[in-house]
């Protein structure tokens, strides 16, 4: 295992503790909000989920990629975006600040990152 991959497995474990001390806060410190609020953050914390789980697997399995780079690349882009659209979520949430534009940003920074490690496998 090189460092690039060390790196995005290391990136994808520290996510995954955020993801479940997001979960534990959300069990136990949202049942005030309201049902729209508690809405949000359960789409939050399931694109948190799946993109983290995303980018760990595209770690471990990078050399099954016929271009180990763009599969690392998208690893990275599925894990980062992800992670931060997750994140703007629950900063509106509790802070109530919002990115604005920024959040569909990294919506399609995200798309971008699933087609790459695609083209990744698929590539020659």
């Amino acid at each position: 295992m090189d460092k690039s991959q060390r790196n995005l497995i290391l990136f994808a474990l520290f996510m995954g503790f955020f993801w479940m001390l997001a979960g534990a806060f959300g069990a136990h410190g949202m049942s005030v909000m309201k049902p729209a609020a508690w809405l949000s953050f359960l789409i939050a914390w399931m694109v948190h989920a799946v993109h983290v789980l995303a980018a760990l697997q595209v770690g471990f399995h990078v050399n099954a990629f016929r271009s180990r780079r763009l599969a690392l690349a998208g690893g990275w882009l599925i894990g980062g975006a992800g992670v931060l659209f997750a994140s703007s979520i629950y900063v509106r949430l509790f802070f109530l600040f919002s990115f604005g534009p920024l959040i569909p940003f990294l919506g399609l920074l995200g798309m971008a990152g699933w087609l790459l490690t695609a083209f990744a496998l698929l590539r020659k």
